[in-house]
């Protein structure tokens, strides 16, 4: 058997409060009352004794009493007059009536007083039994608040039981939570990965394959049209598409398709070429009435770079495909030969004439002529720019310069810029690029290793930039 919770002794406290505040209630009634039984004796007794006692006062005289032995009260003979003359006084009307009404005040005064404990004597006592009544009730909550306060302890370990197992779950579930995202982390970090792989992969076949389809699309569409008679209107002319297949040489997509390959993608190159814009902008050029003029423009990549820079420039190219895909792109392309586009402008019109790897395409007598126009069309402090493979490379002179069947013979820097300032240029700079990236070189320290990593790894292009005076 579960034995009875005990009460704790300041349970108590409120009940033994009321009952020391009731029994001091009932003992200041028991003193009250006796107050009055010994008020109301007195006042009889005052009654009674006002004929009798030894002296009176009337009009101020005092009257001696025979004592009751028959003798004589000290300093006063049994025989003294006064006494004849109180007991005679006593006999006189007014004087019992004065007594009377004495008597009947004293009485009236005691009645009220009577009256006045009374009521005190009642309020007392509803006083007393509403404290014995709070008693009680301060009893009867003492014992819920014992009853509640067990509860609240049950309800507490319950509480606290239910807290554990709450906590222990929330750990066990938070354990398996973080082992499944860790898990399914890897999982969607490999998932992520292969996504972006295909993407990549992807995109880098669009890049390849959609332009090298449309470029072929358009040399078959170019051979059937040279297959068949000539088409014309109905005037007799050529149709636009003659017209258009006839901007095509027998080898342009062929080109194209090796430049995709073996030139990079649209992106390296514009990259590749950036470090020109600052040179340029700072020298003014690209004005709408003086725009920037680049010899052999290809796909339109520096031109496009040129584009989003600002500045005013357009391209000429003999590869009519190649002028196409630039047009593709939005920018100012057209086809035409680099002499004559050159010797029908006028003097002093483009802000900077450039010419990305095509020195090395030129024979020796069309490279005169070429920075000879130049020189002309450039306004004064205008600027040329050329690059071109560097076969200070060994690796290049001997080696990638000729993976284009096309370039006939690599131009040493020097010898460059002396031909460009002998034509009249001033102010010719070689500036060297792209050299191969440092994990490629030989490891190692020394003099020997510097020259050989210069001449193997060095830079694979370079630049002659100069000014016209």
């Amino acid at each position: 058997m579960t034995s009875e919770p005990s009460l704790p002794e300041t349970s108590f406290r409120p009940a033994s409060r009321a009952i020391d505040a009731g029994i001091f209630v009932e003992r200041v009634a028991i003193e009250i009352r006796q107050a009055r039984r010994r008020t109301h004796s007195a006042a009889l007794v005052a009654a009674s004794k006002a004929s009798t006692q030894r002296g009176r006062s009337v009009f101020g005289i005092r009257f001696m009493r025979k004592p009751a032995d028959g003798r004589a009260a000290s300093g006063v003979s049994s025989e003294s007059p006064l006494r004849s003359i109180g007991s005679a006084l006593g006999r006189i009307p007014f004087v019992r009536w004065l007594r009377r009404s004495r008597i009947k005040k004293l009485r009236r005064q005691l009645k009220v007083l009577d009256q006045r404990m009374g009521l005190t004597e009642r309020h007392l006592g509803s006083v007393t039994g509403q404290v014995a009544d709070l008693g009680g009730r301060t009893t009867d909550v003492s014992i819920q608040i014992v009853d509640m306060g067990g509860q609240v302890a049950d309800l507490g370990g319950q509480i606290a039981d239910l807290d554990r197992r709450l906590s222990d779950r929330l750990a066990a579930a938070s354990q398996t939570i973080q082992v499944g995202m860790a898990e399914q982390g890897g999982s969607l970090r490999e998932l992520q990965r292969d996504l972006r792989e295909t993407r990549e992969t992807l995109d880098q076949a669009l890049h390849d394959v959609i332009p090298a389809l449309r470029r072929e699309i358009m040399f078959l569409q170019r051979r059937l049209n040279d297959s068949g008679p000539a088409k014309r209107n109905a005037d007799g002319a050529p149709s636009t598409a003659a017209q258009e297949a006839a901007n095509y040489g027998p080898l342009d997509s062929l080109y194209v398709a090796f430049e995709d390959v073996f030139r990079g993608s649209r992106e390296d190159i514009k990259a590749r070429v950036a470090h020109y814009l600052e040179r340029l902008t700072l020298a003014g050029a690209g004005q709408p009435d003086k725009p920037i003029l680049d010899i052999g423009c290809g796909r339109g990549e520096w031109l496009e770079a040129l584009k989003d820079r600002g500045l005013t420039a357009y391209g000429i190219d003999l590869n009519g495909m190649m002028v196409e895909v630039a047009r593709s792109h939005g920018l100012d392309a057209r086809r035409a030969d680099l002499l004559e586009h050159l010797r029908g402008l006028e003097d002093a019109s483009r802000s900077a004439v450039s010419a990305f790897h095509v020195v090395e395409h030129l024979p020796f007598e069309v490279l005169i002529s070429f920075l000879d126009e130049a020189l002309r069309v450039i306004v004064p402090g205008g600027i040329l720019v050329l690059e071109t493979p560097n076969p200070e490379n060994i690796r290049v002179g001997a080696s990638t310069f000729y993976n284009d069947p096309t370039h006939r013979n690599p131009i040493m820097p020097e010898p460059l810029r002396f031909i460009v300032e002998h034509r009249g240029f001033v102010e010719a700079e070689i500036v060297r690029l792209q050299p191969f990236p440092p994990h490629e070189h030989l490891q190692g320290e020394g003099e020997d290793q510097e020259k050989l990593n210069r001449l193997l790894f060095g830079p694979q292009d370079y630049a002659v930039i100069a000014r016209r005076i």
